[in-house]
């Protein structure tokens, strides 16, 4: 049996935690504040995807989800085509930065009440989304 200590063991591995950046996905789907909420439920319909950020330049000023859309569709007596996606998006939007753990990932969708969170860098310029799917197969791939 070797003895170990003291050595230099170069092959050792470093298990760490992933942070928000090894799960974003940071090929986004995204409207302005402008955006018809028409134009956005087909944008959503066609990806398929369930949420939108919104953006003012680079920077996310709210998620507009799936959900939203249809609350807002299914409280509407009369359609309104040109509702713009800004009176209904959610304000500021969850976030957390690149480096985050996916633990204060997890607590900051918690603590928002939603299934995602936007990824934005330290000059808040939207860089990612994570979903609680995300997070789910972040964790089932560690298992």
């Amino acid at each position: 049996m070797s003895d170990r200590r003291g050595k230099d063991d170069s092959t050792a591995a470093v298990i760490t935690e992933p942070t928000a950046r090894e799960v974003m996905t940071s090929q986004l789907l995204v409207a302005q504040p402008g955006t018809t909420v028409t134009r956005a439920w087909r944008a959503v319909v066609t990806a398929g995807v369930r949420h939108l950020p919104v953006l003012v330049g680079s920077r996310c000023i709210g998620l507009l989800t799936e959900d939203d859309l249809a609350r807002y569709c299914a409280e509407q007596r009369v359609w309104d085509m040109d509702q713009r996606v800004a009176e209904i998006l959610r304000r500021p939007p969850p976030a957390v930065r690149p480096d985050d753990s996916l633990e204060r990932v997890a607590e900051t969708m918690r603590a928002g009440g939603t299934d995602a969170v936007v990824v934005v860098n330290a000059a808040e310029h939207l860089v990612g989304l994570i979903t609680c799917q995300d997070l789910v197969s972040a964790h089932s791939n560690r298992i």
